[in-house]
């Protein structure tokens, strides 16, 4: 028993340090969308957004998830008194939750935006960790 928490509790850190040296590659590189921009006048232009499903961006954003969901459910189940089941509502939900508010914050940036297709590969990510970590224990 005393091994099986040790190689949990060492699997979750692993995943948390992934989840921080991802993040890491991508802290202050802003990844832009490729845009095209048509001139309407001297004053307005309309700009359009091409994003694709399928970059290294939408990468980071399945493996950040995953990394944060089954590191933060592992941390809880081995390291609290919380139940399991209590343990991946809030690592599943505060996943969820931190996608939507990067793609709020991308929203608000110049040549910002948001992306839902950033956002459905974060709720992939968050998914897919649910459905790995779920049975372990």
């Amino acid at each position: 028993m005393k091994q099986k928490m040790a190689s949990a509790k060492s699997h979750g850190w692993q995943t948390a340090a992934l989840a921080v040296f991802i993040f890491s590659l991508n802290v202050g590189e802003a990844q832009p969308a490729d845009t095209t921009a048509s001139i309407l006048d001297d004053t307005s232009a309309v700009m359009s957004v091409v994003d694709s499903w399928f970059s290294k961006d939408k990468v980071y954003h399945f493996v950040l998830s995953y990394a944060w969901v089954g590191g933060s459910y592992s941390l809880m189940a081995q390291n609290s008194d919380l139940p399991a089941e209590s343990a991946m509502a809030i690592s599943l939900s505060s996943g969820i939750l931190l996608g939507l508010v990067k793609e709020i914050m991308d929203s608000r940036r110049p040549r910002g935006f948001f992306s839902k297709k950033d956002l459905i590969y974060n709720l992939a990510g968050a998914a897919v960790a649910a459905l790995t970590f779920r049975n372990r224990d």
